[in-house]
């Protein structure tokens, strides 16, 4: 069951993702950068809010990620896109990249955030009574030991 704050993060991924490419093509390539990293860190905070997960600093947020990206379709694709996405983070800051180097982490970073999609439905979500249990025994997951809740995607 999605919260409201998960779903607000969700809803404010979606916009940022939308802003990225309107900054990039008004020429502001440091609010793009940011805007699309914003997306990520927004969308990996609302799978973190529904399954109990910590997400309140930059670290959290970067653990679930990483956590995530390895048990993804493909962990070296979306490992890549995930620095990528991190890169533009970064350049909000140092104004290192290009047009054509921020349009390509705009590109990873929807490519990542959709793999994500993809990849969510592995983590138990939080279930309202408070028990994190996934049902079929296994623990629940949390940022350091997300592999414990992988599961093979359904066939």
């Amino acid at each position: 069951m999605a919260t409201a704050e998960a779903l607000n993060h969700r809803a404010v991924s979606d916009r940022f993702l939308d802003h990225a490419q309107d900054e990039l093509d008004g020429g502001d390539l440091l609010q793009a950068s940011e805007k699309a990293w914003g997306a990520l860190a927004h969308y990996v905070k609302a799978i973190a809010e529904e399954r109990g997960w910590e997400n309140d600093s930059h670290s959290d947020v970067m653990a679930i990620a990483q956590g995530l990206v390895e048990v993804a379709a493909a962990p070296r694709r979306q490992g890549a896109q995930l620095r990528s996405a991190r890169l533009l983070h970064v350049n909000f800051y140092e104004d290192e990249l290009n047009s054509d180097q921020v349009q390509g982490g705009i590109d990873d970073t929807k490519d990542l955030i959709a793999a994500l999609k993809e990849a969510e439905h592995r983590f138990p979500i939080r279930k309202p009574n408070g028990d994190d249990s996934p049902g079929d025994g296994a623990e629940a997951a949390s940022p350091g030991r997300l592999e414990l809740a992988a599961q093979p995607p359904p066939r």
